[in-house]
């Protein structure tokens, strides 16, 4: 199959429980302005006073994100290939 894909997450962790923010970037390989937009955040946050957990992907398609493309290496686009559109909570 090739080489593993890896990743980049960024995780900031309050001192005190609550919900999971989960925000991603560059789920087409040619937008790239997500990515400075998530970095700018993890800057101002102060897990002194964040409740809950904050998880970024600051390159959700690297393989696209690398070649400046929009699609997966395998021609699909993922954003198309996700469940519907919803908001989920986990308790």
């Amino acid at each position: 199959m090739g080489q593993p894909i890896y990743i980049p997450v960024m995780v900031a962790k309050g001192k005190k429980e609550g919900p999971v923010l989960g925000v991603t970037a560059a789920v087409h390989g040619n937008e790239l302005n997500g990515i400075s937009v998530i970095q700018k955040i993890f800057k101002q946050i102060d897990v002194n006073t964040l409740t809950g957990t904050i998880v970024g992907v600051i390159a959700f398609n690297v393989p696209a994100l690398l070649n400046q493309e929009r699609r997966f290496i395998d021609g699909e686009d993922i954003n198309r290939i996700m469940p519907e559109q919803r908001v989920w909570q986990y308790q």
